[in-house]
Parts: C-alpha cells; sequence; structure tokens
C-alpha cells in the first residue's frame, strides 16, 4: 500500500487548516485559509491528482 499526504507546517510547527477563511480556528489563531489565495491552477491540479 503507498500513502501519501500533503503537509502544511509552518517553521515554528504549527500544523493549522488552511482551505477557508474560517476553517481550524482553535487555539486563538486568527489566519485560516491562507493558503487557497496562493495556490494557482497547475498547484490545484496536482494536489487534486494526489
Amino acid at each position: 500500500m503507498k500513502l501519501t499526504t500533503v503537509t502544511n507546517i509552518s517553521v515554528d510547527g504549527v500544523m493549522q487548516g488552511l482551505g477557508l477563511a474560517d476553517e481550524d480556528r482553535r487555539g486563538g489563531f486568527e489566519r485560516g485559509g491562507w493558503a487557497l489565495l496562493l495556490v494557482d491552477e497547475e498547484t490545484m491540479e496536482y494536489l487534486g491528482g494526489v
């Protein structure tokens, strides 16, 4: 079995949801949804394939 994961983690070790603007605001984090604003069509196609 092959398992593939795409994990986003900050330099200080924080793993938070990054999709929607109001996603995963636990622990006082105010910046949900930061990554999708930076993703282009080619990247979305790749991530969809993963």
